[in-house]
């Protein structure tokens, strides 16, 4: 893409590139400048510089002498632009620098100069581009330009380097909107190809969030000069932020030609932008954050401060601001906890810890702190961030809380003495002169402990307090399980007090007495309140032991009765034990426990325990018992079960057995709906107070008997009901013989006792000949009643107590022999087949007999470690084949 001499958009290109260009040699001499650049650099004085005489300017129009650039330099700037330009080097082949106008008093002009070198490293000439900071229109030269076909092929030549080499990308559009020239940086900025970008390719390297609008300005190029910002996307996907600055072309007809303009990278500046937004941003949300912000350099020294690390030290901005934060060191930290901290942030990693540090008053303080190095673009640390948050009050709480878990950790099973040291330790914590702890009795406080000097008047009643609360400064409420202003504070004694609460009663009241008002922190109120529940606590635990000692011995007693009822489901161990237990604990003469009738007209005694044995009752009938005598109306029929309740007696009753009783205790025992029985206590010699307790041992008891009844008549129904699913799962349901399931198991018994005990096993199978035959002819039910009879018959002629005769198939019996002799098998082989051949039963289609006989095959042996069961299964079923074989009604035998 070469610049053509003939073409007028060269001109165009250079006399409306933004503001002003130019090319000088080292000499300062001006080799090529655009209009802007002769417009807003005139020559201030004639002279030259460096004896330099005005020669021809072989670059602009109608120009008949060239100029050196200097004097067009305002006189003030000369000097420094010229240090600049000699400043350049291949090393460094570029620099900005502001200069004034020479035109406009205060308007400031920004320059860019690049060098030109030769290969020895001399510079071979300097390009210019200026543009002024405060932007003003760009003027359209008037001259025509008709002179154009004047220009050498040389001056062009030095166009095209002069666009080569700008320091912005320069494009044109023409009169249709097709681009028709971009420059080398227009192509190095957007990242496409300078051939690319021709027609309308140039659309393609635009950002998709910026390209409606861009298109939009782009489709009537004849308006004034248009500026503006906007972002291309690179191929390797990097955005790119330009300022584009675009003028229309008109020929000397003023007909429209299109546009040129040039696009200058302000990434940077974009990003400049955004980092400042962001670091107000962020200097906003430091300063509004809860925790004291330090921001140092490398070497240490404080940059920045927020105003919460002012609240907490003490220290304003001003006072620390570049000097080191050692300034709060406190002393308490030694040499090695500092050489750590600076190795682990020169390390670039993240230091945490509590640092104890002092104020600017002096006060000591503790902070929770990060330091977090922080990193440039390069990844080289640069600053140091510390954010701390004070925690003095959080560790004097975590170290009065370890206290007073160390208490409770100290806690003796007395809960007296653990009040006591409670106490004393609420006492310590809150810096108190004196601490007492009173229990309410009533209206009545009674001092429990006392701690310290204490001159409360340990006699005052508890309605007294709550008048004194009622007068005095209240106190925020402990965070435990109590009403609002249980805590308050007596100005005029000096005392803080709480009422010690197990929910809503008020079991006590815990004073703290000062000799000065105490200054009370919310964590301190909290720590009240903790010690007051823990105190509540072993009130309650107190109470509940006194409660536990006063019922040990009935719970004692309840528990064993419980265990020897539970431990068995036979009454006739449960009652006894029964009986015997509540003698023991109720000390009576004698207990009776008896059962009734369905009629409740005849008693049975079926426990009794004594502390004599003139009168034996167990399993006696009580014939002449009745419910109509004067303890037992209650219990009548018509009276319903759940009215029923317990009986006191002090009379001698017309009771069978209870005709000597000084005062006797009965109670019913329930059996579900229905009354099961009685139990009857008596003392024979005294007259005795029955207790609420004892009544209320005996209503247990008989509760229990009653539920004890009730699960024994469920087990006896259990029993039963097994007995009857075991027969199921285990006999044969046609022929009544075990089946094929009690078999197998009976085999596997019998085969490892045998094994054992080295005596010899059997088993015998039996098959009805011919027995399918037999169904078809008689029918199904001849055959099912022809296997029943079969079946009695083996049934009766085995008669040994440890065998097994099951049914192993359709037609098929098996036997099981334990510890027979060979010829005991064999004789009962015989005596099998002789049974069923004895039975007459009729079989026409048979062809061994016209009765119903047995082929019978036996096998014997004494079972060893490496045989199994399935042998001898399989030896007696050989057995079987050949009895078959032979012509059936026969038997064979085998043993191994």
């Amino acid at each position: 893409m070469t610049l053509v001499p003939s073409n007028p958009s060269v001109w165009d290109i250079f006399e409306h590139l933004c503001k002003s260009v130019c090319r000088f040699d080292a000499d300062g001499r001006i080799i090529v400048a655009n209009t802007g650049f002769y417009e807003a650099f005139p020559i201030q004085d004639t002279t030259g510089e460096q004896g330099h005489e005005p020669t021809l300017h072989r670059g602009l129009p109608n120009s008949t002498a060239s100029d050196l650039i200097w004097p067009r330099i305002p006189q003030g700037d000369r000097q420094r632009f010229r240090r600049a330009c000699q400043g350049l080097s291949p090393g460094q082949p570029e620099v900005s620098l502001t200069l004034k106008s020479p035109l406009r008093p205060g308007e400031i002009w920004q320059w860019t100069l690049r060098g030109r070198f030769y290969g020895t490293g001399e510079i071979l000439e300097y390009q210019a581009l200026a543009h002024p900071l405060a932007e003003r229109p760009l003027t359209i030269p008037k001259e025509p330009h008709s002179q154009l076909s004047e220009v050498t092929i040389q001056e062009a030549s030095h166009y095209h380097l002069l666009t080569s080499y700008a320091p912005v990308g320069i494009f044109q559009f023409n009169a249709q909107g097709k681009v028709t020239f971009v420059n080398s940086c227009w192509s190095k900025i957007t990242g496409l190809a300078e051939d690319a970008a021709l027609g309308h390719g140039w659309r393609q390297a635009l950002h998709p969030l910026d390209r409606d609008r861009i298109l939009q300005l782009t489709c009537d190029l004849s308006q004034e000069v248009t500026a503006c910002e906007f972002r291309f996307l690179t191929p390797q996907g990097t955005v790119v932020w330009v300022l584009g600055n675009s003028v229309p072309i008109w020929d000397d007809k003023g007909t429209f030609q299109g546009s040129i303009g040039t696009i200058l990278d302000i990434t940077e500046r974009k990003q400049a932008q955004h980092q400042e937004t962001q670091l107000k941003q962020l200097s906003r949300a430091l300063e509004q954050c809860g925790d004291n912000v330090i921001i140092t350099n490398r070497e240490g020294k404080i940059v920045y401060v927020n105003s919460g690390f002012e609240r907490l030290t003490g220290y304003t901005a001003a006072e620390v601001l570049g000097i080191k934060p050692s300034i709060l060191k406190s002393g308490f930290h030694d040499r090695r906890f500092y050489e750590t901290l600076w190795k682990t942030i020169h390390q670039g990693k993240v230091f945490s810890a509590i640092f104890t540090n002092r104020k600017k008053s002096g006060e000591l303080f503790a902070e929770q702190k990060t330091i977090t190095p922080l990193r440039d673009e390069t990844g080289q640390i640069t600053h140091y961030i510390s954010t701390g948050k004070d925690v003095t009050e959080r560790q004097r709480a975590e170290a009065r809380l370890e206290q007073v878990n160390r208490c409770f950790l100290n806690f003796s099973s007395d809960p007296m003495d653990n009040i006591g040291r409670l106490t004393a330790l609420c006492g310590t914590l809150l810096d108190a002169k004196g601490a007492l702890y009173q229990r309410r009795l009533g209206d009545r406080l009674d001092t429990v402990c006392t701690w310290g000097n204490i001159s409360v008047e340990t006699q005052e009643g508890y309605e007294a307090c709550l008048k004194n609360r009622e007068t005095s400064q209240s106190r925020p409420t402990c965070p435990r399980l109590e009403m609002p202003g249980d805590t308050w504070y007596e100005t005029i004694s000096g005392i803080w007090r709480t009422l010690v609460r197990t929910g809503d009663r008020v079991v006590g009241l815990l004073s703290l007495e000062y000799g000065q008002p105490p200054v009370q922190r919310a964590d301190d109120c909290r720590l009240f309140g903790i010690i007051a529940t823990a105190i509540a606590i072993e009130e309650e635990q107190h109470r509940v032991a006194e409660a536990l000692r006063r019922q040990m011995e009935r719970e004692r007693a309840l528990t064993q009765l419980s265990h020897h009822i539970h431990r068995s489901l036979e009454l006739g161990k449960i009652l006894p034990a029964t009986a015997k237990a509540v003698r023991e604990f109720l000390e009576s003469d004698s207990v009776l426990i008896c059962s009734l009738n369905e009629s409740r007209t005849q008693a049975t005694v079926v426990a009794r325990a004594a502390n004599f044995d003139d009168f034996s009752v167990n399993n006696f009938v009580l014939q002449g018992f009745s419910l109509r005598v004067n303890c037992l109306e209650d219990y009548q029929q018509h009276t319903p079960v759940t009215e029923l309740q317990l009986k006191i007696c002090h009379h001698n009753c017309e009771l069978e057995g209870f005709g000597n009783s000084k005062t006797h205790i009965i109670a019913p025992i329930l059996q579900g709906s229905q009354l099961w029985g009685i139990i009857m206590a008596q003392h024979c010699h005294t007259y005795h107070q029955w207790t609420e307790s004892e009544q209320e041992f005996l209503r247990q008891v008989a509760t229990q008997l009653g539920i004890a009844t009730q699960q024994s008549k469920l087990y006896e129904e259990l029993k039963v009901a097994n007995r009857s699913l075991h027969h199921l799962a285990t006999i044969d349901g046609l022929t009544q013989v075990a089946n094929r399931r009690q078999f197998d198991d009976f085999l596997a018994q019998s085969w490892q006792a045998s094994l054992e005990k080295q005596q010899p096993l059997a088993i015998i199978l039996c098959d009805i000949d011919f027995f399918k035959p037999y169904n078809d002819t008689y029918g199904h039910q001849a055959g099912d009643d022809c296997l029943k009879r079969v079946a009695s018959a083996i049934s009766q002629t085995v008669m040994a107590e440890d065998s097994l005769v099951a049914r192993y198939g359709g037609e098929e019996f098996v036997i099981v022999v334990n510890g027979a002799n060979y010829q005991k098998i064999l004789t009962l082989v015989h005596d099998l087949r002789r049974a069923v051949e004895s039975l007459r039963i009729p079989h026409r289609t048979s062809k061994a007999h016209s009765w119903v006989t047995l082929s019978i095959g036996a096998a014997r042996l004494i079972p060893r470690p490496e045989w199994t069961s399935d042998d001898l299964l399989r030896q007696a079923d050989q057995a079987l084949y050949q009895a078959k074989a032979a012509g059936r009604n026969c038997g064979r035998m085998t043993e191994c």
